[in-house]
């Protein structure tokens, strides 16, 4: 199975099986996605050509098309958490096309107990939150670690969503970005921080992720350095990762067509080696955490003057920068 085209070759057989198999159950409508096209064994399937990579969103696709043939009653089988956030972050325009849907979500996982199901009602869930609110609660789930983005150390999803609901101007940003992609700016990146920060539990979080991975190193509330908020760096990027997932891919799920920037390029989060796609783990490369604040938990002794580190400087003689932990709190120039 390392051969991609073995894979290709796999997949058009079971397709054609499953489809093949269809044919018999003529008491019951099914579709079969094979590649750009919806197979039906009730004949032509009238769905538009779609392009879309994952199943995932194609989810959207085929729920639109029931609320299309009036269908209002609507269960979805998955066991994939990223599709109950598509399918809220889509809610307002499914409303839009039947005011009186009903739409649950059966979610199975491998901790789910074997015969037990329950059902997510996704229509109560955008209610609650605002059904315009509920836009932007596909960049939270992105942001705060999906399939495509990593996760934060320690920090669960309920924490993210608690802090959310706390923040009315985060969601509205949420909302406005994932509806203009295009139009993120330096102050809403700012108030992300903030909002990270306040996730982190810091005490101001106006302080910056700087400040704020300082307040948590001296704290003694952490045993690794994986419990310390994000980098400025870290953090720019793993929401440029949320932005192009939850709005150029995620947003555009009830559209046959997405046509999402590449995801290669370096404003986007990840890069090409060789066959492979990686992430990108931060803006500006920099020495680990563990070394910088190693070198300066020594001895450090710098003190600033005129904007020069003096004295005993354990970052400078290691040709690193100084960070909030040395005495001179990062103000010098080195």
């Amino acid at each position: 199975m390392k051969n991609p085209q073995n894979k290709e070759e796999l997949y058009e057989m079971f397709m054609t099986f499953l489809h093949e198999r269809s044919l018999e159950k003529v008491e019951m409508r099914i579709y079969v996605t094979k590649n750009s096209r919806v197979l039906s064994n009730r004949g032509p399937s009238f769905f538009e050509p779609s392009n879309h990579i994952e199943a995932d969103t194609r989810v959207a696709l085929f729920v639109k098309d029931a609320l299309q043939k009036n269908f209002k009653r609507i269960l979805v089988r998955t066991g994939d958490t990223d599709v109950i956030f598509i399918l809220v972050g889509q809610c307002r325009k499914f409303l839009l096309l039947n005011k009186n849907l009903q739409l649950f979500v059966d979610m199975h996982t491998s901790s789910s107990n074997k015969g037990s199901s329950s059902y997510i009602d996704i229509v109560k869930i955008a209610t609650s939150i605002g059904i315009n609110r509920s836009v932007g609660l596909p960049l939270l789930h992105a942001y705060s670690g999906c399939d495509y983005t990593p996760s934060f150390y320690g920090i669960g999803k309920s924490k993210w969503f608690d802090t959310y609901l706390l923040h009315p101007e985060v969601m509205d940003m949420f909302t406005r970005i994932v509806e203009n992609p295009e139009s993120v700016q330096e102050a809403e990146i700012v108030k992300i921080t903030q909002y990270t920060l306040a996730v982190y539990g810091v005490d101001d979080p106006k302080k910056g992720l700087l400040e704020g991975r300082f307040d948590r190193l001296t704290s003694k509330k952490i045993n690794t350095f994986r419990s310390l908020p994000p980098s400025p760096g870290a953090a720019i990027i793993q929401f440029r990762k949320a932005v192009h997932i939850a709005a150029h891919i995620w947003g555009k799920a009830c559209e046959p067509e997405i046509t999402p920037p590449d995801m290669c390029s370096p404003l986007q989060g990840w890069k090409k080696v060789g066959e492979n796609v990686e992430h990108i783990w931060t803006v500006t490369p920099e020495p680990t955490d563990k070394d910088r604040y190693a070198c300066c938990k020594k001895t450090c002794g710098c003190r600033r003057k005129q904007d020069i580190c003096q004295g005993r400087c354990s970052c400078r003689d290691a040709d690193m920068p100084c960070l909030y932990l040395c005495k001179c709190r990062r103000k010098c120039a080195s």
